[in-house]
C-alpha cells in the first residue's frame, strides 16, 4: 500500500524521513492531553462558580436551614450526644445518609464545618457535570462538545442554585445523572450496581430510579446469569453498611424525616381533590421550568430506559400524591430537581439519534427552551437571595443597590 503525497509515490516507511517519527511517541501524551483538557476546564469553571459564591455570600453560608442541620448531625456524630436535644440520635434528623456521610469526611480534610459542605457541594457539582460529559461521549459527541454541553446543564430548569444550596438535592441529581449515563454505556456493570444500593440513601426517593436500574440489567438478555447474580451482590453490599447505620441508630432502615414531614403537613388524609390541587401547583412549576425540553423524554433510543425514565418521575410524583403533595412547592420547588438530570439525560441522547427529524426536533425544543431556562435560573437566583440575605447584612445591601433588581429583605 502507498500514501500519495504531491502526485508521489511514497511508502509508509518514508513518512518517518521526513520528520514525522515524533509523532508516533508523542500521541499517548496528546491523547492523555486532549481527554484530561474537558475535565480540566470543567474543574475550573465549577471551582470559579463556587469562589464567587463564597465572596459574595461573605463566607459558606447557606438559604435553607436543612444545610444547618446536616451540620449539626455531623457535630452530634462527632461529640457523641447532642446536647441541644438530649437522647436524640443524629439520623434522626437526617434525609441523606450518604451526604451525611460525605461530610464528615470533608470535615476530617476542612476545619470549618460551613466550608467543608461548600467544598462537598462543589465536589457533588463536579461529578454532575462529568456524569453529564461522560454521557456526551456515550453517545458519540466529542469532547469538546460534551463539556460544553455539561456545564451548560447546570443552567438547565435553574437548577445551578441547588448546587449551591448545601442540601442533598445536588448529590441526589448526580447520582441520577451517572445511574442513566452508566446504563446508556451498557458498561462498568459493577460500579452502577454499588451506585444503585446508595441511592436510596441519598434520597428516599431514588429508591424508585435504583429498583429501575437493577430491573433493567437483570431483564437484559445479553448480560449472563453470573453478571446479574453480581450486580444483585454489588448493590446488596453497598446498602448493607446504611441500613445497619440507619437500623442502630433510628431503629428504622428508612429515614424517619419522611415520617415527621408527612405529619407535620398532615396532607395524607385531604380529600382526592385537594391532594391533586396541591400537587399541581408545584407540577406546574416544574412543566414551565422543562418545557419544552420534557418531550424529549418521549425520544429517549432504548425503551428499557425511556420506560425506566417515565416510571421514575411518575411513580415519584404518585407517592408524592398520597403522602405530601403539598411538598412539592417546598423550598421553592427543590424536590422536583431529582427529575432535571432525567430531562438532560432525554435531551443528549434523543439529539444523538441518527435520524435528521428527530434532531431537529430536539433542535427546536433546545432552541425554545433558552427562555423558560432564563426565567427558572432568574426564579431560582432570586429564591436563594433572599433565603441568603434575609438577615440583611451590611454587604447584602451595597450588593443588592448596585444590582437594583431586588427589594431590601424583611429585618
Amino acid at each position: 500500500m502507498t500514501v500519495s503525497f504531491h502526485g508521489m509515490a511514497t511508502a509508509p516507511d518514508s513518512i518517518s524521513g521526513l520528520g514525522f517519527a515524533s509523532r508516533r511517541h508523542s500521541a499517548p501524551r496528546e491523547d492523555r492531553i486532549a481527554r484530561g483538557a474537558p475535565i480540566l476546564i470543567a474543574a475550573a469553571v465549577v471551582a470559579l462558580i463556587f469562589a464567587l459564591d463564597y465572596l459574595l455570600s461573605g463566607g459558606a453560608k447557606f438559604p435553607n436551614d436543612d444545610a444547618y442541620i446536616a451540620l449539626h448531625n455531623a457535630q452530634v456524630l462527632w461529640a457523641g450526644q447532642d446536647s441541644a436535644y438530649r437522647g436524640t440520635p443524629a439520623l434522626v434528623g437526617a434525609t441523606s445518609g450518604a451526604q451525611l456521610a460525605l461530610l464528615m469526611l470533608f470535615e476530617c480534610l476542612i476545619p470549618s464545618a460551613p466550608v467543608a459542605l461548600l467544598a462537598l457541594c462543589g465536589v457533588v457539582t463536579l461529578a454532575y457535570v462529568l456524569g453529564v460529559y461522560f454521557l456526551g461521549l456515550t453517545c458519540g459527541f466529542p469532547r469538546n462538545l460534551s463539556v460544553a454541553m455539561a456545564l451548560a446543564s447546570l443552567l438547565v430548569e435553574g437548577c445551578l442554585f441547588q448546587f449551591l444550596n448545601g442540601l442533598d438535592t445536588g448529590l441526589a441529581m448526580a447520582a441520577v445523572i451517572w445511574c442513566l449515563a452508566l446504563l446508556d454505556a451498557k458498561r462498568y456493570r459493577p460500579a452502577l450496581a454499588i451506585l444503585c444500593g446508595v441511592m436510596p440513601f441519598v434520597r428516599p426517593e431514588l429508591a424508585v430510579l435504583s429498583a429501575g436500574a437493577v430491573l433493567v440489567m437483570l431483564c437484559d438478555a445479553k448480560i449472563s446469569r453470573r453478571e446479574k447474580v453480581l450486580v444483585v451482590a454489588l448493590a446488596a453490599a453497598s446498602a448493607t453498611p446504611f441500613l445497619a447505620w440507619y437500623w442502630i441508630d433510628t431503629g428504622s432502615v428508612i429515614p424517619t424525616t419522611i415520617g415527621a414531614k408527612t405529619y407535620f403537613s398532615a396532607e395524607a388524609n385531604l380529600p382526592l381533590s385537594e391532594r391533586l390541587s396541591l400537587l399541581a401547583g408545584g407540577v406546574r412549576i416544574g412543566l414551565v421550568y422543562d418545557v419544552p425540553l420534557i418531550f424529549c423524554l418521549a425520544m429517549v433510543r432504548s425503551r428499557p430506559l425511556r420506560l425506566l425514565c417515565f416510571g421514575f418521575i411518575l411513580i415519584v410524583l404518585f407517592a408524592y400524591l398520597q403522602r405530601f403533595p403539598g411538598g412539592w412547592e417546598a423550598n421553592s420547588g427543590r424536590y422536583f430537581f431529582i427529575f432535571a438530570p432525567v430531562v438532560v439525560f432525554a435531551v443528549i441522547d434523543s439529539y444523538a439519534a441518527a435520524d435528521a427529524p428527530r434532531r431537529r426536533f430536539v433542535r427546536s425544543c433546545i432552541i425554545a427552551s433558552i427562555a423558560t431556562t432564563s426565567y427558572a435560573s432568574y426564579k431560582q437566583f432570586e429564591s436563594y437571595h433572599y433565603y441568603l440575605t434575609v438577615s440583611d447584612p451590611p454587604w447584602s445591601r451595597r450588593w443588592r443597590g448596585r444590582i437594583g433588581i431586588f427589594p431590601p429583605a424583611p429585618q
